[in-house]
């Protein structure tokens, strides 16, 4: 786990999320627009949303939740993410979060698993920790189209001018899964989530995103009064679930 820590946090220094919201191409700021449109869309009624894999806060601090809680692996990620005043920001492992069970209403998990070991048992956590009925808002890279996208532009000649800063490939090195549709679909199966319906992104003939808007289907208990399941260490902005 600690070689995972630590080569997450080099990955997540090389690469972080904000570069591709400021992008210079207007087609890429696009696409990563629309993503955080289709995912707040689907979470407008929830009062408590939790942000699995928050990066640096940029999808969390546009959450309109009364309770809104960010994790991230990455210390880096959960420093920038605590700038968020309102927010609750814990450093924990996607896999195996602190919170109680059942407590959101909504959690999103938005470009990050294809970054984790184990996909699957993330969306298993967020099952556990949304209620019944609840909400989970994935959204992945379309990895094969993406890099056919890529390579038709490299073969042009264009690929400095119209992807600067854009590595040739992301499962070289930063991605560790390479996610389709039919991938993405297995992992909401393996949570026993109900998929409500997957947005192509930026549209349906060319689907370099995917977002998936699921039904939790599990039959437990209802949400809990206390957020965290266990004592947890309080660092400068946020906690840390990790020790």
């Amino acid at each position: 786990m600690q070689d995972f820590e630590a080569w997450n946090e080099r990955m997540f220094r090389k690469y972080n999320n904000v570069r591709l919201y400021r992008h210079p191409n207007p087609f890429i700021r696009f696409i990563e627009s629309e993503r955080v449109r289709l995912i707040l869309s689907a979470i407008t009624d929830a009062e408590r949303v939790v942000d699995v894999g928050c990066g640096e806060g940029y999808v969390l601090s546009r959450i309109p939740a009364k309770v809104r809680a960010g994790v991230d692996i990455s210390e880096t990620a959960v420093k920038e993410a605590s700038r968020d005043e309102k927010a609750i920001i814990v450093r924990s492992y996607a896999e195996s979060t602190p919170f109680t069970d059942s407590y959101f209403d909504a959690a999103v998990c938005s470009e990050v698993l294809e970054h984790t070991e184990k996909p699957e048992a993330v969306v298993r956590e967020l099952a556990r920790i949304v209620r019944p009925g609840g909400t989970v808002v994935l959204s992945v890279p379309n990895e094969p189209l993406i890099n056919r996208i890529k390579d038709i532009v490299w073969s042009l000649g264009l690929f400095s001018i119209l992807f600067p800063g854009v590595p040739r490939r992301q499962n070289d090195e930063w991605h560790l899964h390479s996610f389709d549709r039919r991938m993405l679909e297995s992992a909401c199966e393996a949570g026993a989530l109900g998929i409500e319906r997957i947005h192509s992104v930026p549209v349906f003939f060319l689907p370099v995103r995917y977002v998936a808007v699921c039904r939790n289907a599990k039959d437990s208990p209802s949400a809990p009064a206390e957020m965290f399941g266990r004592r947890l260490k309080r660092k400068s902005g946020y906690f840390d679930a990790t020790g």
